[in-house]
Parts: C-alpha cells; sequence; structure tokens
C-alpha cells in the first residue's frame, strides 16, 4: 500500500516568535508607562505558546512514525488459509453406474478446495482432466471449441454430463435390483449402505424397504433377527442386523481360534527302569 499522506498543519517556527519578541522590546511606548509590564506579560504567553507548538509538533512526528510502521502490516494479507489436501476421484469411462459417485467426489473436492476451483472453468477442467474412454470422447469437443456460455457455466455442463452418461430409468433400474438383491458374500454394511441407495432411487417407503433388506440378508442372520423384537423402522432394522453380525463374526473368529493344549507328562524311559532295576 502507498503511505498515507499526513496533513501538516501550520505551525508558527521558533524564529518567528524571536523576532516578534525583538521587535517588541526594541519599540516600548514611553508614552505608558506600563507598557513594559504588559510586554514582560506578552513575552511569557508568547513562550509558552511557543513550547506548545512545539509539543504538539513533537506528537505530530511520533503519529507519523506510528503510520510509517503500521503501513507494511496493511499491505500483508490477513489470514494465510492454508486449503486441506483433496482426494481426487478415480478417473470417469462413462460407465452409468459410477457417474454419481463421480460426481458427488468431483463436488466434495470443489467444497475443500473453492479457493483453487473458484471459477466455473477452473471446475470444468477438473472434470476433463478426470475422465477416459467415452467420457473423454465426449468432452473433447467441447475442450475443442471452449464455447463461453458452456464454460462460464458449471451447472449447466453437469445438467448435460448427466444427461448424457447417468441411468435415465434410474427408478426402474433400482427396482429391478432391489427385487432381486442379496447380502452375498458382502457384510452386513456393505449390504445395507446398497440397499439405502437403491431404495432412495427407487422411490420405495420405508416398509417394503424392510421386506427387501431383511429377504436379502444371510441365513444366519436372518435367524439371529427373529430372537431379537420386531423393528419398526429400516434404520432399526439395520442396526439390530448390525449388531448381530457383530456378534456372529466374534463367535466364529472365537472357533477358529487354536485351543489349549496341556503340556504332555514327561515319563521315565523304560530303560532308566531297567537300568535302576539292576542297581
Amino acid at each position: 500500500l502507498a503511505p498515507v499522506p499526513v496533513p501538516s498543519p501550520f505551525f508558527p517556527s521558533s524564529s518567528f516568535f524571536s523576532s516578534l519578541f525583538v521587535d517588541m522590546l526594541n519599540d516600548p511606548s514611553p508614552d505608558h508607562p506600563a507598557s513594559l509590564a504588559q510586554t514582560a506579560d506578552t513575552t511569557e504567553m508568547i513562550l509558552q505558546l511557543q513550547q506548545t507548538i512545539q509539543s504538539m509538533q513533537q506528537n505530530q512526528l511520533q503519529l507519523q512514525e506510528q503510520l510509517r510502521t503500521l503501513e507494511p502490516r496493511a499491505a500483508q494479507p490477513q489470514y494465510n488459509h492454508r486449503e486441506p489436501k483433496a482426494h481426487l476421484p478415480e478417473p470417469f469411462n462413462g460407465d452409468p453406474t459410477s457417474v454419481r459417485g463421480f460426481i458427488n467426489q468431483i463436488l466434495l473436492v470443489i467444497q475443500q478446495q473453492h479457493v483453487t476451483y473458484s471459477t466455473d472453468t477452473s471446475r470444468i477442467l477438473l472434470i476433463g482432466s478426470l475422465v477416459t474412454g467415452l467420457a473423454r470422447e465426449w468432452f473433447n469437443p467441447y475442450f475443442e471449441n471452449q464455447d463461453p456460455a458452456l464454460f462460464n457455466n458449471f451447472q449447466q455442463f453437469l445438467y448435460l454430463f448427466r444427461q448424457r452418461f447417468d441411468d435415465p430409468n434410474r427408478a426402474t433400474s433400482a427396482a429391478d435390483m432391489l427385487s432381486m438383491i442379496k447380502q452375498g458374500r458382502r457384510t452386513v454394511a456393505a449390504y445395507a449402505s446398497h440397499v439405502q441407495q437403491l431404495v432412495a432411487d427407487a422411490g420405495w417407503d420405508d416398509r417394503a424397504a424392510q421386506h427387501v433388506f431383511r429377504r436379502g440378508l444371510n441365513d444366519e442372520i436372518q435367524d439371529l433377527l427373529l430372537t431379537v423384537p420386531t423393528a419398526k423402522s429400516l434404520v432399526q432394522l439395520i442396526a439390530d442386523a448390525l449388531r448381530l453380525d457383530q456378534r456372529l463374526s466374534q463367535r466364529q473368529a472365537g472357533r477358529t481360534m487354536t485351543p489349549f493344549t496341556p503340556a504332555s507328562t514327561i515319563f521315565p524311559s523304560s530303560s532308566s527302569f531297567l537300568t535302576a532295576s539292576t542297581i
């Protein structure tokens, strides 16, 4: 920042008062006997005023010096904010089943590094740097033309991106998958997350979601659910299944542990008995 100019008020110099004092002494008024006493009083007032002005000048110099020391601090940024490190998503190849996760991860990176990706163009180029295969072929013409109407509108670009790669029949596809979903080798946690995502896409109510979730669980978990009170919501049913799955895993881990084998009793060999009998 440029130095802040400080206006300097007019202060009469010391020489001004000195010359005024000399003129008064050299030109007394003989016609008035009290003129000398009046001159002395005036001289004292002038000296006091001169001291006051000198003090004000000193204060002004101190203020100017303080302003000079504050100017470099004002030129520095007030905040030295460092953006957190963000993990970029895996490149997107055009697979409709992964477009939602890819876009969500892109939005997460933008939120974490909002300074780096503060413009719509920088956000679009971020997506362009993370596409391969069919997705890259789709992006290339947009990048080569760089239409300002599109490259300056991130939301419009996302709309076109979803329109091209997202599943247009998301609800129908989710319902089809729910009709045959099974836990299989997955943990209850992974299975529950998948079911919840599909239920949201299909738009099913909570009761239907409970039925599908319970039916797809492995037999061991279904049997254990019969021993606990019936859940009143999908969230509670998932919590019960997670708790029972953890208990089942702990039991299975205990069975696979190597059983404790006591040390075998050491008996004297037959030769020692023979030796002892011969003695």
